[in-house]
């Protein structure tokens, strides 16, 4: 909490003027409880070890997969069979040998989760553009798996298949690790696995790197948090850490702002995730499993998987799209339209339960939770840091 007060205060100031005493002492002591939280989980989660050389990081080495992740994501983790899938489909979409893969997003929360079959990876892409643009090309038009690449962005500028292949060189030859409008790509895939029940939809972020000097250097490091990735390559190598004082507040400021941002949106579920992320990291136990037994006996999920089914049809079979269509080994259609029914029939026991275990509906528990996390901030941060104003209603 100290963290997020430190960057809150120190948001305008120069970035060479936030080293002084506060922050030494700040970093001495997040450190060090780091690797007090680390030692802890070790003693509680066989096969993880605390990562003396990174703070708040456990690691875990099964079969041909090395995993480095936080503190808070080890009871969480998916299992070493759904890990060795994770590698596998990294393997196949980084743009370069030299990149660091992690995984991020709702993979880190499977057992919470019932309904995953999204993938984010981050990938610290350290070689040269024009490098990066041949794999960009090559992935988007001849993927070496069943499915095919959906969009891809480079900098700000979005491409929908088919692509462009000189359009992609051009853009691609702009990436530079110094400029923060120019330090990202993106690439999102449908990806198709038999034993599956849909096809994963894959996200990989891409932050050019520069690693001349034997360290991975970006802007773009700002864009994305250690506290929400997992690194899944076999590397000592840990472009961002645990133990910044100042990155750990401004995730925490940034989970508060993607609060506000959904708030008053139809969206729900991305509000609540991004509670769920935030009690989770603050290692607030009780929150936490409120939150679970919310999400376990709720209709929340079910509905949004269904709706992320519908998407997927409607994209893949538009007239345009045959050619995605085309890419997949399977029959995708009749497989997703057979999903979806056991899916409609899923939602129906979901109703009951829900009805069940939230007799005054899900949207008064909701606010309680949004209530209890809030004057928990309030109480850790001297009225600080919060979700609801002091003129907030239940309308939330």
């Amino acid at each position: 909490m100290r963290c997020a007060l430190f960057a809150k205060d120190s948001e305008h100031v120069a970035a060479h003027e936030k080293q002084g005493a506060h922050f030494r002492i700040l970093k001495d002591n997040l450190s060090l409880a780091l690797k007090g939280i680390a030692k802890f989980q070790q003693g509680s989660s066989p096969g993880w070890h605390a990562d003396d050389d990174n703070p708040g990081f456990l690691l875990k080495q099964s079969s041909f997969v090395f995993v480095r992740i936080p503190f808070h994501l080890v009871r969480l983790f998916p299992s070493d069979s759904e890990l060795e899938k994770i590698w596998k489909i990294g393997s196949l979409i980084k743009t370069s040998e030299k990149s660091i893969m992690h995984i991020s997003g709702s993979n880190a929360v499977k057992k919470v989760f019932s309904f995953i079959n999204d993938i984010d990876f981050c990938e610290y892409a350290a070689d040269d553009p024009s490098k990066i643009a041949e794999s960009i090309i090559s992935l988007a038009s001849t993927p070496s798996f069943s499915g095919c690449c959906t969009k891809i962005k480079i900098a700000d500028n979005d491409s929908q298949s088919p692509y462009d292949s000189d359009e992609i060189k051009s853009r691609a030859s702009l990436l530079s690790h110094q400029k923060p409008d120019s330090c990202l790509f993106k690439m999102d895939y449908l990806m198709d696995f038999a034993e599956n029940e849909r096809p994963y939809e894959v996200t990989n972020l891409g932050i050019v790197c520069d690693d001349s000097e034997g360290n991975y250097v970006s802007v773009g490091f700002d864009k994305t948090f250690a506290a929400q990735q997992g690194q899944v390559s076999a590397i000592d190598l840990v472009p961002t850490r645990l133990d910044d004082p100042e990155a750990a507040g401004r995730y925490v400021l940034h989970l508060l702002n993607e609060f506000n941002k959904y708030k008053g949106s139809n969206d729900i579920l991305k509000m609540l995730k991004r509670l769920l992320s935030l009690v989770r990291f603050l290692l607030l136990k009780d929150l936490t499993e409120r939150f679970d037994i919310l999400f376990k006996n709720s209709k929340l999920l079910v509905e949004s998987e269904i709706n992320e089914v519908n998407r997927i049809l409607q994209y893949i079979t538009a007239p345009t799209k045959q050619h995605c269509l085309d890419a997949f080994d399977t029959p995708i259609v009749k497989q997703l339209e057979d999903y979806r029914q056991e899916l409609d029939l899923e939602l129906q026991k979901a109703v009951l339960k829900e009805e069940r275990y939230f007799p005054g509906g899900v949207s008064d528990e909701v606010y309680k939770l949004i209530e209890a996390t809030d004057k928990k901030l309030k109480e850790e941060s001297g009225g600080r840091l919060y979700l609801l104003k002091s003129e907030e209603g239940s309308d939330v």
